[in-house]
């Protein structure tokens, strides 16, 4: 029963050992090799989100143009349509003295 056991603690020194090593490896090629890729990646991902304001930023600036454009082009077809209804009243109360006039021979002022 103690060979048993001893067999039984150096195996599992064994597999201790083995499980150091292997979490020593995987620690040496995060810290060698995958430290500088993740760094990279990460700046490359920083670039990624300045790239992604900037572009949200321009998005926003076309918009407001737009908008801006709108208000602009909304106000002058108002005008427009407020001159066209002007002279179209103008026009049809013109015809509406002519009418009287010619009915009633009454000259209606102005």
């Amino acid at each position: 029963m103690t060979l048993t056991v001893y067999v039984s603690v150096e195996a599992s020194c064994y597999r201790i050992l083995k499980h150091e090593t292997l979490i020593a490896s995987i620690l040496s090629i995060f810290q060698f090799g995958c430290i500088s890729n993740f760094s990279m990646e990460a700046k490359r991902g920083q670039n990624a989100i300045q790239q992604l304001l900037a572009a949200e930023q321009e998005a926003q600036r076309i918009v407001n143009e737009a908008r801006k454009a709108k208000l602009a082009r909304l106000k002058q077809a108002k005008e427009e349509a407020e001159k066209e209804i002007a002279e179209f009243c103008a026009h049809i109360e013109l015809e509406f003295q002519r009418k009287v006039e010619e009915s009633y021979g009454i000259q209606m002022p102005l």
